[in-house]
């Protein structure tokens, strides 16, 4: 179900979905290749404005997936903050969808990926679900089907 009072980024079967910011090389792409229901929302300072949310969502209403999308500089622990914290927040409009989680960063530092914060949360999301990697995260760019 979309979130209610606010519009969705993209047409309603979209074949491509991008996740950008402007001026950004980050990205995160999804191809809809099944052309099922989806819609995409800018959730930090648009759905969200109160707090450090993740930037995207992305949910696919055919599949009941949510796919919350961080695009991240160096900083995974922080990004990992801000998924959690849009989770939490967001909490009941998504309770009948499986979540995934993303994220795009500029430079990952192997100090910020071998954290206890990153590992902890690394440990919390993963797993696969319908044959989906629950968390995904890599430098610059992540394509993916859904």
């Amino acid at each position: 179900m979309p979130l209610t009072g606010f519009n969705s980024l993209c047409e309603s079967r979209q074949k491509i979905i991008v996740s950008k910011d402007g001026g950004s090389q980050r990205k995160h792409t999804a191809e809809n290749i099944n052309r099922a229901e989806v819609t995409h929302y800018r959730i930090d300072g648009v759905v969200l404005t109160e707090g450090k949310k993740c930037d995207f969502l992305l949910l696919n209403e055919t599949t009941s997936a949510a796919y919350l999308i961080e695009l991240k500089g160096r900083d995974l622990t922080d990004a990992a903050s801000q998924l959690e914290s849009t989770e939490a927040a967001l909490k009941n409009q998504l309770k009948n969808y499986i979540l995934y989680f993303r994220i795009v960063s500029s430079k990952s530092r192997t100090h910020e990926i071998e954290s206890a914060k990153f590992k902890k949360f690394r440990a919390a999301k993963a797993g696969k679900v319908n044959g989906i990697a629950k968390l995904i995260y890599n430098t610059d760019v992540i394509n993916e089907k859904i």
